[in-house]
């Protein structure tokens, strides 16, 4: 008798050996087997036996018939590669310059694609050569592949040419200025083209680079349109206080970003600036 309850055993063992492999209840399921087995001892009745092996049979079954649940490790957030580190490298520097980093992007794009001549590589170095003495104003290239992708981008993106009439204070001419809605009035002195962009360029100077940091891209809104372009910020403010002859409806280029509703928009050019960087020794 013994013999035989021992090799039913045996055989409930093998049977629950196969199922484990497929039961997500694994170690649940041997220690309740262990358990059982432990406690059943050798003079068991035969209805006691039979009890145990029905439970184990239910145990194995309800186990089995539970869902299975994965849980997935996260992936670590991969380092970035040497490449992409020079790229974004050669994105900070020039949006440093005053550019966005969507033209930063492009430019970037371009630099690396086959046929421009630059290894991907060298991209932050030849960024930083087209730049050129950027310290005191002497561009090397940088200002042109940013102009070209900058018009790129807005064709594309099927953006409106807006357009703004200019009067220059210090000799009276009056003249017409376009920009892409997006561009910033000295947007268009670093990179705008046509004749009228030119002329901007002449009596404007952006001696920042657009950061903000001086009020030599002084303009004078005209009355009609100053609730369209809207007062500036306190740190605008700031900076006109310290602007040449300002007017209560002055405004910094460098902040008026243009849109549809400002196509046509008047302004002045005053015939003189404050220009603080004049004072700083460049070595």
């Amino acid at each position: 008798m013994f013999r035989q309850r021992a090799g039913s055993w045996i055989h409930a063992l093998s049977a629950a050996s196969r199922l484990l492999r497929t039961c997500p209840n694994e170690l649940l399921v041997l220690n309740r087997m262990s358990s059982s087995i432990i406690r059943t001892r050798a003079d068991d009745t035969k209805g006691s036996l039979k009890s145990a092996y029905s439970n184990l049979n239910v145990t194995l079954l309800h186990s089995c018939q539970q869902p299975r649940h994965f849980t997935l490790s996260p992936t670590p957030a991969s380092a970035k590669t040497k490449q992409e580190e020079i790229e974004e490298d050669a994105c900070v520097f020039i949006q440093d310059r005053g550019y966005s980093r969507e033209v930063a992007e492009g430019i970037v794009a371009t630099l690396k694609a086959p046929g421009s001549g630059c290894a991907p590589s060298e991209v932050l170095s030849m960024v930083k050569l087209l730049a050129g003495r950027w310290e005191v104003g002497e561009d090397a290239g940088l200002a042109a592949l940013a102009l070209a992708v900058q018009n790129q981008r807005a064709q594309l993106e099927g953006k409106a040419l807006v357009n703004l009439t200019v009067n220059f204070a210090g000799d009276g001419r009056s003249f017409t200025v376009e920009g892409y809605e997006g561009m910033s009035i000295a947007d268009i002195v670093h990179h705008g083209e046509g004749k009228g962009a030119s002329q901007l360029a002449e009596v404007m100077e952006c001696a920042c680079g657009a950061i903000m940091a001086c009020s030599t891209c002084q303009v004078v809104i005209d009355p009609e349109w100053y609730d369209r372009v809207g007062a500036p910020d306190e740190d605008e403010q700031d900076m006109l206080d310290l602007a040449y002859d300002p007017q209560p409806t002055s405004r910094l280029g460098c902040q008026i970003v243009l849109t549809k509703e400002l196509d046509g928009l008047k302004m002045t050019i005053p015939s003189a600036a404050n220009n603080m960087f004049d004072h700083i020794p460049f070595e």
